[in-house]
């Protein structure tokens, strides 16, 4: 749903064509779902995992919630959201802020990482798996890597949301 509201957007933006955001989100669902269709009689699927092609959601465990967030980044303005999840996949909060300005990528990503901690800790979650996109940011976030820059001052912020308040 929300690639089909930016690609409507961009569409708006750049090319001042006004669709039907339920109806772009609708055929591109129909479209995932008959390639999968064709995927699964054509490839081998216990290959396709061996070889990590295979990317799928997990839940977190009971009484965890699971906080998924993204940055995006379009025309002088930065964009990150989170969304939080239960133990059974359902929505409990989504949520989003933009800023205007040009933000390096990494910036942005480790951005929304600290907005979606924000969130669930406003919210009183005490018990969270945390799950980015941004590799870059990951493994620097893993690595407990130190330096001076606003991505480090931003993953510290992470730390003491992550590990001081819940």
């Amino acid at each position: 749903m929300v690639w089909a509201i930016w690609f409507c957007k961009n569409k708006l933006l750049f090319e001042n064509r006004s669709l039907n955001a339920n109806y772009t989100a609708t055929t591109f669902v129909k479209n995932v779902m008959e390639y999968n269709g064709y995927a699964h009689k054509v490839f081998n699927k216990a290959n396709m995992v061996e070889t990590g092609l295979i990317s799928r959601w997990n839940c977190p465990p009971a009484r965890t919630a699971k906080i998924n967030m993204d940055a995006h980044l379009a025309n002088g303005y930065t964009t990150i959201g989170a969304a939080i999840r239960n133990s059974q996949g359902e929505l409990l909060v989504a949520a989003v802020r933009k800023f205007s300005g040009d933000w390096e990528v990494d910036h942005a990503e480790a951005a929304a990482v600290r907005y979606g901690l924000q969130v669930a800790r406003r919210l009183g979650y005490s018990s969270v798996w945390v799950e980015s996109d941004s590799l870059n940011v990951t493994k620097r976030i893993n690595n407990n890597a130190q330096g001076r820059s606003l991505l480090f001052l931003l993953i510290d912020d992470i730390y003491k949301l992550f590990f001081f308040l819940f």
